[in-house]
């Protein structure tokens, strides 16, 4: 079931997916309470029992009410008379009621697969991803519809502690957003803010852009995206101790930082990434998709180096993604060159050596619905080989001697010539920045807008 506020509010794909599905979009045009919302529903999606619970329906509404998953264990341990037990494995937390027993010291040292083997497990599926398990001690003629309402309102619960998450390091996010936009002119109000967040401003911390610009049309709602920056930040937080996310259909920005005190050499620090981006992806399932490009900056010494830290990120994104790397982290440490380009690319100077260079290209292929500009690239970065261009592109080797020489013709300068070959270089390096800023629509001063 989808719930949605307005019926303009549905998309075109739910539409279709529900309707493949055999999936009810209700359309509730005024939300503002759940609980008198979901008691609602529950007459009518549980099945009233007349066995040893004549009022399981009730039951089953209680249990969908309860505020918390505490409280929801603690009614299903007084309906069962048995313990029960949680394992969130978004948090790493169990619940167990009652929490003074041989079954709680099991449920919380034992693994799951081994419990599975001992008691009743119930696999808590949200959307695709597995968030716990629901562990009984007992099931002693237990209804179907009560223990359907308890997995109903445990996942609840789920997703609104998930916004409630996400909704408390706003605050942290809109802080991060000044110090990025100098919007902060003095150390006192920096040093002011800090203090109510509990974060110091010597704060080491780095920064990790994830570009998500092949996710297709693929529409994302609200608990898949917060999902996506639990995962982040439980994943990365095995290594670092605070970790902050925005996220935005083109892109996720990680603003990490480091234990108070901590200090780690360049190599335990990309070790860490490494091993976070792998945990992450083999934790990923089909409702998410891997981002195409992780840009990776280096290491700050304070929150004050915020902006410089933003910058570096996005730049080895577009290295990644200029030298179509894929799902890799790349860090700015290991750019080389390319770091210098990517600090005056955005200068007048390095827009007139872009045109200079390029401006004949890109017209004849904006004119002629031509690949010209693509295949200079690859020419370029193949050392003019057309030979080889030829078998990477998969065209007949005249067709790209036919290319090579119109480009010869339009750009007017010796191509054997080296210093000629450095400057054209530099303007294809400056040409796909560019194009990457494009089709991202994402600006170095515009990350939170």
């Amino acid at each position: 079931m989808c719930l949605c506020g307005n019926e303009d509010e549905v998309l075109e794909s739910q539409k279709k997916h529900a309707e493949n599905n055999n999936i009810a979009i209700l359309v509730c045009p005024e939300i503002n309470n759940i609980s008198y919302l979901m008691k609602h529903l529950s007459e009518n999606m549980f099945l009233n029992n007349k066995g040893i619970y004549p009022n399981s329906k009730d039951f089953s509404i209680e249990l969908i009410e309860q505020p918390d998953i505490k409280s929801l264990l603690l009614r299903l341990f007084q309906l069962n008379k048995h313990s029960v037990a949680y394992k969130d494995i978004l948090n790493n937390i169990t619940f167990v009621q009652p929490n003074n027993s041989e079954f709680s010291e099991q449920v919380r040292t034992y693994p799951i697969e081994e419990l599975k083997k001992i008691f009743t497990c119930v696999d808590i599926i949200d959307e695709k991803y597995e968030c716990g398990f629901l562990i009984f001690e007992k099931i002693e003629s237990l209804p179907h519809s009560i223990i359907n309402a308890a997995v109903f309102g445990i996942k609840l619960n789920v997703r609104k502690n998930l916004q409630n998450e996400i909704l408390h390091k706003k605050y942290y996010i809109n802080l991060f957003r000044d110090i990025i936009d100098n919007k902060i002119q003095d150390n006192i109000t920096l040093l002011q803010r800090l203090r109510t967040i509990d974060i110091r401003k010597d704060s080491q911390c780095f920064c990790i852009l994830m570009t998500h610009e092949f996710w297709g049309n693929k529409e994302y709602n609200d608990y898949q995206k917060n999902l996506w920056i639990k995962l982040i930040e439980k994943y990365f937080s095995f290594h670092f101790n605070k970790v902050f996310v925005v996220h935005k259909p083109e892109y996720t920005l990680s603003i990490i930082l480091l234990n108070e005190g901590q200090s780690m050499q360049k190599i335990k620090f990309k070790e860490n990434i490494m091993n976070s981006c792998q945990i992450l992806s083999e934790n990923i399932t089909s409702n998410l998709d891997l981002p195409k490009t992780i840009g990776i900056s280096d290491i700050k010494g304070s929150l004050i180096e915020l902006k410089e830290a933003v910058f570096e990120s996005k730049n080895s994104s577009v290295y990644s993604w200029i030298n179509k790397i894929g799902y890799s982290p790349i860090f700015w440490d290991d750019l080389g060159a390319f770091k210098i380009i990517c600090s005056f690319s955005n200068s007048v100077e390095a827009r007139k050596h872009h045109l200079k260079f390029l401006s004949k290209i890109i017209e004849y292929d904006k004119n002629h619905n031509g690949e010209l500009i693509d295949t200079l690239i690859y020419l370029e970065k193949n050392n003019w080989n057309t030979k080889q261009v030829s078998e990477k592109l998969l065209f007949h080797p005249n067709t790209i001697r036919y290319r090579f020489r119109k480009i010869t013709e339009l750009i007017d300068g010796d191509i054997n010539n080296c210093d000629f070959r450095f400057d054209l270089g530099l303007a294809i390096k400056l040409h796909q920045i560019y194009s990457w800023e494009e089709i991202q629509s994402v600006h170095k001063d515009a990350f939170f807008n």
